[in-house]
């Protein structure tokens, strides 16, 4: 809910599509999407190359940005900033991941659809399929590839949540802000959440 309350003010993208599995553990996110009135598209659980392709072709969509489930403080003008850097160079990715800049959790790519359909024919390892643009970074030399980074290194901070501590210090921060915190720009809830992780001895 706080990822795509960010996303929805997103002014550079067209649709929001929600892609999962379609194993029962995953049942709630359908449901959840349902209720967001979100499309939502379910395949192969290690295979989430192929449920991006189909999300892009059902929007039939040139180009789709990646963004992980894992980000609920993503800041949606980075979304803006990369599909304006795509618009500008129509390379084959964009990406603000490699080398790292922003926090874990700010991560942002944007995939040219058609370039796609040929990189997953060639994506021969599992791990290319779970993340999906691994394949791109393994073979730089092959793709036009623009980056973006950080003004200053926040490469090493943590602000997506992979454990139940992750969780507990968003929550922990939303409780300080005054506004809703799509409000708030990635580098000030960054430095908000780092001031709390030093008041609280991390």
């Amino acid at each position: 809910s706080l990822l795509m309350s960010s996303l929805k003010r997103c002014r550079a993208i067209d649709d929001l599509v929600l892609a999962t599995s379609a194993e029962p553990p995953d049942a709630p996110l359908v449901a959840f999407a349902k209720q967001m009135q979100i499309p939502c598209i379910c395949g192969p659980l290690n295979d989430v190359a192929a449920r991006f392709f189909d999300a892009a072709k059902q929007c039939q969509a040139d180009a789709f940005v990646r963004i992980c489930g894992d980000s609920p403080l993503l800041d949606h003008r980075l979304v803006d900033q990369a599909v304006a850097l795509y618009r500008k160079t129509s390379p084959s990715l964009v990406t603000n991941v490699l080398p790292r800049s922003f926090p874990r959790g700010c991560s942002v790519e944007v995939l040219n659809t058609s370039k796609f359909a040929t990189v997953r024919e060639h994506m021969s390892s599992e791990d290319h399929r779970e993340h999906i643009t691994s394949y791109y970074y393994d073979h730089p030399q092959s793709f036009h590839i623009e980056q973006f980074s950080a003004e200053n290194f926040w490469g090493d901070f943590q602000m997506s949540v992979d454990t139940a501590e992750d969780f507990l210090r968003v929550e922990r921060l939303l409780e300080r802000l005054d506004r809703p915190h799509w409000e708030y720009g990635w580098l000030d809830l960054a430095t908000r959440m780092r001031e709390m992780d030093q008041e609280a001895g991390c």
